[in-house]
């Protein structure tokens, strides 16, 4: 097309979030399905299981293609042959851990976060063995979500007080003169 006028300060914006999107797809794609899992196991645990059992691939196959270029096809087998045993591995590991008699023992709170813990750990070690640093901080990332997840769950009641006591502190700061303003007009 075009060149981007320079004299236009929004011309290059679009292009911008455009070229951010196109290269770290992968990564954004995997931490909407992790915050997705997260919420899936604080809110319906009935659905938990299969969630992560189709989202385990789809990170397999994302964390594959971040990756990058192979310099011959030896090396890029070898790289699906690394991945595919990392992935059945970690999916092993989950499959494993969801047996009823474990999941049982485990219980239905501990059942989702241990989940979350190994693809946690699945997440980061893929990061260091295909050498890219933001597939291992999405694992450190989903790592830190499990305390989190277990702490919201216990104070649920503790965070709505909360909001409501936040809610009331703004309507009773709020200035009371924008209020006359609202009645009188």
């Amino acid at each position: 097309m075009t060149k981007i006028d320079q004299s236009d300060p929004t011309a290059g914006k679009s292009g911008w979030a455009r070229r951010f999107l196109a290269s770290n797809w992968p990564y954004l794609l995997m931490l909407l399905l992790a915050l997705s899992g997260v919420a899936t196991s604080s809110l319906a645990r009935r659905l938990t299981i299969p969630y992560w059992e189709v989202v385990v691939p789809i990170f397999a196959v994302a964390s594959f293609f971040a990756r990058g270029e192979y310099r011959d096809r030896a090396e890029r087998i070898k790289a699906i042959r690394q991945d595919a045993l990392h992935w059945v591995a970690v999916f092993a590991a989950m499959r494993l851990l969801m047996l009823p008699q474990i999941f049982d023992l485990l219980g239905a709170d501990a059942a989702p976060l241990v989940l979350l813990t190994v693809l946690a750990l699945g997440l980061f070690t893929s990061g260091n063995l295909i050498g890219s640093w933001r597939v291992g901080l999405l694992g450190v990332l989903l790592a830190a979500a499990v305390p989190a997840t277990a702490w919201m769950e216990r104070s649920t009641l503790l965070i709505l007080l909360a909001a409501v006591g936040a809610a009331s502190l703004f309507l009773f700061i709020w200035p009371p003169h924008s209020w006359r303003q609202r009645t009188n007009n």
